[in-house]
């Protein structure tokens, strides 16, 4: 089915009909959200990581199904996780769940009995420093201007 004819479809769906298929999309973007992450990325690529030309053209998918470009003026050929976290990164299927899980603090050996990542312990060791570098390499830009602080609550 062409996405028009969806799009014809959907306008006349119902109320109820709308927020049940709201919940499908949210659910369906949760696990699809490397590939959309990635396909965004495509859109956005606009030069050689080579040479900073911008004479690019799509030049098929990889093994996992990336999107690669080639650079008319340098011949270089690159794919849409270059300079990014997950350049050479496998497994992608669990990109995804091991960053939702990150945020909680588990400890490795615990995502890998109780939460079932099945990776070794020095995989997700590697994966968690390469993410945490990511984060800490772009620090947050400082403050400027006029700052104002009202209350500070502390706990004792």
């Amino acid at each position: 089915m062409a996405l028009g004819q969806i799009k014809a479809r959907l306008i006349k769906v119902s109320a109820s009909e709308f927020i049940e298929l709201e919940a499908f999309v949210a659910q369906l973007g949760q696990r699809r959200a490397v590939e959309v992450a990635l396909e965004r990325r495509c859109e956005t690529i606009t030069s050689s990581v080579r040479c900073g030309k911008d004479d690019l053209v799509r030049w098929g998918r990889s093994k996992a199904g990336t999107q690669r470009f080639k650079c008319r003026a340098c011949n270089a050929t690159f794919g849409a996780t270059n300079n990014t976290v997950f350049f050479r990164l496998r497994n992608r299927q669990l990109w995804a769940k091991y960053l939702g899980l990150m945020g909680q603090h588990i400890p490795l050996w615990r995502l890998q009995k109780d939460h079932g990542l099945p990776l070794s312990l020095p995989t997700l060791h590697r994966w968690r420093h390469r993410f945490l570098a990511t984060l800490t390499a772009e620090p947050a830009q400082p403050l400027a201007g006029m700052i104002e602080a009202d209350e500070k609550f502390f706990r004792t």
